[in-house]
């Protein structure tokens, strides 16, 4: 029964978001036009205007010209209905972006920021992302949402994983890694498994928010020989594992964070934003946080319970063979494909005998 609530909440949202960008994109619409466009009942496209309109976002604008019977009312974005911030990640830089919900540049910001894979950098960029409101004169409540544009490079996970395979602490060999068309993560799948953590919102992000091809695997780190990482991977299906996750997931309970003066103090997450500014003047500002699950017992049964159906069903692979496999489904590897299906096959050419041969016979 709560499955079926999730799922009927799972779709009204959905529905409700694509009557928002069909208003945003196609400026000022009727109900009737929502309703042939997107495929929806026309009372069902009513009500999800009249929400939009009641939330802010859409206003009527009179009404459409008629085309014989009764005038629909015409629809259109409100032009106070909020902004939106993007922001771009790259190995050195970080750009942000200020739009109104019509995708029209309000202000833009590319400033130095070199990666880093620590809460300090997440720190920082969360601080520049509310300096450049303020100096945009906007205030965190008028915006609607933030999207975020991170192309994993690879050479970050190149360095991550060979130092987490060295690591005393046995979680730390246990990860999940995401690749998709434009980069790749790399968490620890405990991280993943508390409900609402950083590495549990990026695990969940690419299966509810994009259409993008994902590979996802699990990976169970052995040790460091002759420079290269030995352990086994498992490939997941990462559909089935974020619905999965989902049901699973821990809350978090408590946070561990650590300060600029090496102090490791352990609050509860309901209050940690009070605490930390609390702390701040005698501490420092902080440098790490780490979730903490609320149940460590409860975690540690889930997660072993997952990694044994993980290695139980898993069977003997090479590798080289399945690298192979996925060559052949990029898009490199198909252009390969048809270029040599398409390549001309050369016969060899029959060479009539001419008068001077026969007479050299």
């Amino acid at each position: 029964m709560e499955k079926k609530k999730n799922t009927n909440m799972e779709v009204k949202k959905k529905n409700r978001n694509n009557v928002f960008r069909y208003i945003c994109r196609n400026g000022m619409v009727s109900n009737p036009d929502i309703s042939y466009a997107l495929k929806l009942s026309l009372p069902t496209a009513t009500q999800i205007t009249k929400e939009l309109v009641e939330r802010g976002l859409v206003e009527e604008m009179g009404e459409m010209e008629s085309t014989g019977g009764r005038r629909a009312k015409a629809l259109a974005l409100s032009k106070g209905a909020g902004k939106a911030v993007g922001l771009d990640i790259t190995k050195n830089h970080i750009s942000l972006v200020l739009t109104d919900l019509s995708g029209r540049i309000l202000k833009y910001e590319r400033t130095f920021l070199p990666y880093t894979a620590d809460d300090g950098y997440y720190l920082e960029v969360n601080q520049r992302i509310e300096n450049f409101l303020e100096d945009s004169g906007c205030s965190s409540d008028g915006i609607l949402g933030i999207g975020i544009s991170f192309p994993g490079i690879i050479d970050l996970d190149k360095e991550l994983i060979p130092k987490l395979a060295l690591s005393g602490e046995p979680e730390d060999r246990r990860l999940l890694w995401l690749s998709r068309p434009c980069g790749t993560y790399t968490l620890r799948e405990w991280e993943v498994y508390l409900e609402g953590s950083h590495a549990n919102k990026v695990w969940e992000f690419y299966h509810e928010q994009t259409k993008d091809p994902v590979l996802a695997y699990a990976l169970s780190i052995k040790d460091v020989q002759d420079g290269k990482v030995v352990g086994n991977i498992y490939p997941l299906d990462y559909g089935s594992h974020v619905e999965r996750v989902k049901l699973l997931a821990c809350p978090i309970g408590k946070v561990a964070v650590v300060f600029e003066d090496g102090a490791n103090i352990t609050i509860p997450y309901r209050d940690r934003r009070q605490l930390m500014n609390e702390l701040a003047p005698v501490h420092g500002s902080p440098k790490s946080i780490t979730d903490l699950p609320e149940n460590e017992r409860e975690l540690a049964v889930i997660l072993k319970r997952e990694r044994l159906k993980r290695s139980c069903h898993a069977t003997n692979g090479d590798i080289k063979e399945y690298i192979d496999s996925l060559k052949k489904n990029t898009l490199r590897g198909k252009l390969k494909e048809s270029r040599t299906a398409a390549a001309p096959t050369h016969k060899p050419l029959s060479r009539k005998r001419s008068r001077n041969d026969e007479s050299r016979a």
